[in-house]
């Protein structure tokens, strides 16, 4: 994943700040990777915190708030949740989590 250096730029980060986020950047991205290969659930869950803490982290980083409402949970692997729908809800207050999710489902433990 390469960072967007315009918007770096036109925003006035640092090269310290823009190292941060490349590093936060391969930490997300880390976290997708092993959570297409694992197959327990503690773990998947595990791995969707740390990369829902990275994207806060990158919010910060940039200079956003930090705000869930964009962080596009429904693209994490193994997600169930609709991807269409959400992706139509994308910044709003009005997400649509599957009951069913493993990631994100009742009873599978991240309702975030």
């Amino acid at each position: 994943m390469s960072i967007n250096m315009a918007l770096a730029t036109r925003l006035g980060l640092g090269e310290k700040r823009i190292a941060k986020i490349v590093l936060t950047q391969a930490l997300a991205e880390a976290c997708l990777n092993e959570m297409r290969e694992v197959k327990d659930l503690p773990t998947l869950h595990a791995l969707a915190k740390s990369w829902t803490s990275a994207q806060f982290i990158l919010q910060a980083l940039w200079g956003y708030p930090e705000d869930a409402r964009f962080h596009r949970f429904w693209e994490l692997p193994h997600c169930l949740c609709p991807k269409m729908d959400n992706e139509e809800r994308w910044g709003t207050d009005w997400t649509i989590r599957a009951s069913y999710c493993p990631v994100h489902g009742e009873g599978y433990g991240l309702n975030n």
